[in-house]
């Protein structure tokens, strides 16, 4: 039950079991240095002796330590117990180490021996541990002593401590070491940093909301760090305590969180573009209503036991806007979106991948709340299934650790996950309880289509309405262009009719630039030749429906079979109607306006298609 231990509590815990078993070697498993020394200045590992020249090694006291004797049983080394190394002493306070003394060639195992000799245990921490030859070798000739030992030897109650965001152990030494995973600093614990540091530095305390949302978005950061930003928000505001300070705090978080994603090099900040999400207004409208959630999170915990939504998996038909709805989902729940890189957690070295994948999972939940993009996740997982016998079986543990991550997370990181075929994702990933729900795009419905072509002609807050004749967006003008394209069997995507304004544009442009007479019009782009552009780039136009409709016949039947619920309000065929296993659509339950019902013809055709090829005995029925 750490979840409710304070940090240093479980971590001396831990480490005083793995002792007490007789494990030489403590692994801390985290980047926060200086939780190492106050592991050690704690004394709850083992107490503080010193080499008095008269009466040998004694135990240090009160009177010691009151008089800042050296303790000489404790050393602390920097990246590898072969270089110089930092003995404790107090000058300060009894458990303070804060004066240096450097002995040049001294490697950690004579240091451990020259207290062994003595009878005292001893302990020997490494910050930052990086593993090279010489430290590998110190490490073996410990575990070889240890297993050589007597009983009531003092090297059985000699340890190492190593730390490292990374564990990096020589191979053969590792049924000898404990490798302690240090959990995140749990929010009663940053409340407590937050309000101790305002007494302490300005005497005063936080107002409730700013306390709460400080807790939240220090969630992840260690100690050292957070109290780094409280003094750049003191800095600024110079108080803790005024209503000002939320906007600035958040500031300052997010610059921060910035920063730790540059360093990671496993996940990228994505800045929210012009495009708009048209249409899908089902899945907007769900997360519009849990808004609220992720704005105060500690308080729906704390007053009505409700967690915050762990996130959606969108897949569909490619080209639909899945992508643009993970930037809708940011704009919409006002908090950044990070996106993960898969291929940075790839690694060729044994054992580095699913470390990065724990390190990934821990600066996700160090940046939350966030929304975490995923793009095309059956691609970041591929080979789940035969991972064993391909490499090992590293992509099915990492796998393994994402999916036990996302049903457990306690942080607001909302996971907005993609995928253009689900077939390749196996069962685990899809049950109940992974996402909170499961929703899919499919081709736009005549409406959405004139949304997405209004969108893309106006741009972003109508920024490029001015250039266009106001009657190109009127209904009936977009009713007959997308009456021409059912016409000739080129249904579209979003990204299709991105790609048809896009040439549309560019032939007004050329048929006016050729003309040397060309007489100015009030617009740029007129009704009737952006008409004519509009129908020659449909024709050019290779579109998704017209090319590909076995694709989206196939994804229609598999995510009616895994009950995804559509983004949009009104489609074509209603999704939850389809019986995945006979290969059968409900009838066309649409308004006819032509454009929807010749999509779906030609949706019903292909199916009669294919499952005439999958079983011939339907064949001339």
């Amino acid at each position: 039950m750490y979840t409710v231990m304070k940090q240093l509590d479980y971590v001396i815990e831990r480490c005083a079991a793995a002792m007490n078993a007789g494990i030489p070697i403590l692994y801390l498993e985290t980047d926060d240095m200086s939780l190492l020394d106050a592991l050690l200045r704690s004394e709850r590992l083992l107490p503080y002796w010193c080499n008095d020249c008269d009466e040998g090694w004694k135990q240090l006291g009160e009177v010691d330590k009151a008089a800042r004797v050296r303790p000489e049983n404790v050393a602390i080394f920097n990246g590898s117990l072969t270089s110089y190394f930092k003995d404790v002493n107090n000058t300060t306070e009894a458990t303070t180490y804060t004066r240096t003394s450097f002995v040049p060639g001294y490697t950690g195992f004579q240091y451990l021996r020259t207290g062994v000799r003595g009878g005292v245990p001893q302990v020997i921490a490494v910050r930052n541990y990086r593993s090279d030859d010489s430290t590998a070798k110190t490490l073996e000739r410990l575990v070889s002593e240890h297993l050589s030992a007597m009983p009531g030897d003092s090297i059985l109650r000699s340890f190492i401590i190593l730390q490292s965001p990374v564990v990096s152990l020589p191979a053969g030494i590792e049924p000898y070491v404990e490798v302690i995973t240090v959990p995140h600093l749990d929010d009663k614990e940053i409340a407590e940093i937050i309000c101790d540091f305002a007494e302490r530095e300005h005497e005063e305390r936080p107002y409730p909301r700013l306390l709460d949302s400080m807790t939240l978005n220090f969630r992840g950061f260690m100690r050292s760090k957070i109290e780094q930003m409280l003094r750049k928000i003191l800095l600024e505001c110079g108080t803790l305590s005024d209503t000002s300070v939320e906007e600035v705090s958040l500031h300052i978080i997010s610059e921060e969180k910035k920063q730790m994603l540059q360093k990671s090099g496993l996940l990228r900040n994505r800045e929210l573009g012009d495009k708009e999400a048209s249409g899908l207004e089902q899945i907007k409208d769900w997360i519009t209503k849990r808004k609220e959630n992720f704005e105060n999170a500690i308080e729906g915990k704390r007053d009505w036991d409700l967690n915050a939504p762990k996130g959606v998996l969108v897949s569909g038909v490619p080209g639909t806007g899945k992508s643009l709805l993970a930037e809708e989902t940011a704009r919409i729940l006002g908090i950044p979106l990070i996106q993960m890189d898969m291929g940075s957690l790839q690694s060729k070295f044994h054992g580095e991948s699913e470390q990065n994948m724990r390190r990934l999972i821990s600066l996700a939940e160090a940046l939350s709340p966030c929304v975490l993009w995923i793009d095309e996740i059956e691609k970041a997982f591929a080979g789940v299934k035969g991972s064993g016998e391909a490499d090992g079986g590293t992509t099915m543990r990492s796998f393994g650790t994402f999916l036990t991550w996302m049903q457990d997370k306690k942080a607001p990181c909302f996971i907005f996950a993609t995928a253009n075929d689900v077939s390749s994702l196996p069962s685990e990933f899809l049950r109940r309880g992974r996402f909170d729900q499961k929703f899919f795009t499919f081709m736009p419905t005549k409406e959405e289509c004139r949304s997405i072509f209004r969108s893309i002609i106006g741009g972003k807050d109508g920024r490029t309405v001015h250039l266009f004749d106001p009657e190109v967006f009127k209904d009936e003008y977009l009713d007959e262009l997308l009456s021409f394209c059912g016409q000739k069997g080129k249904f579209m995507t979003g990204a299709d009719i991105e790609g048809i304004v896009s040439d549309a544009k560019f032939l007004v442009y050329l048929d006016t630039r050729s003309h040397a007479n060309h007489v100015q019009t009030s617009y740029a782009y007129m009704a009737q030749p952006f008409k004519k552009a509009l129908k020659a780039a449909v024709l050019d136009a290779r579109t998704y429906g017209e090319t590909d409709m076995d694709k989206v016949v196939e994804c229609l039947l598999l995510l009616g079979k895994e009950q995804f619920v559509p983004s949009s309000a009104t489609n074509v065929v209603d999704i939850s109607k389809v019986n995945a296993r006979r290969m059968e659509i409900p009838p066309f339950e649409g308004t006819p306006n032509g454009y929807d019902e010749l999509l779906y013809k030609k949706i019903k055709e292909t199916l009669e298609e294919l499952k005439s090829e999958r079983y011939p005995q339907y064949r001339n029925i």
